[in-house]
């Protein structure tokens, strides 16, 4: 979990970071994941990144923050065999 002050700093430091204009460009096979519990890219944003990126899929880990990959690294071949 961030603290208070560091997600101001992450927010601010990402502030002009988007790039959901062009995410309909992607063509490949995507899947977009999120940590239930991050502070930094709440999973409501990796549903919106995955609606905008065509035939991409999302996935929530559940005991996770910002880094799934990390925190659950069990979890992740369960995913990456479906691309």
């Amino acid at each position: 979990m961030l603290t208070p002050q560091q997600q101001e700093a992450a927010n601010k430091a990402l502030e002009n970071f988007d790039f959901r204009d062009d995410l309909h460009k992607i063509t490949a096979d995507t899947l977009v994941i999120s940590g239930k519990y991050d502070g930094l890219n709440p999973p409501d944003d990796g549903k919106e990144v995955a609606r905008l990126i065509p035939h991409a899929d999302f996935v929530v880990f559940e005991k996770s923050g910002h880094a799934p990959s990390v925190e659950e690294p069990k979890q992740i071949p369960m995913y990456s065999t479906s691309f």
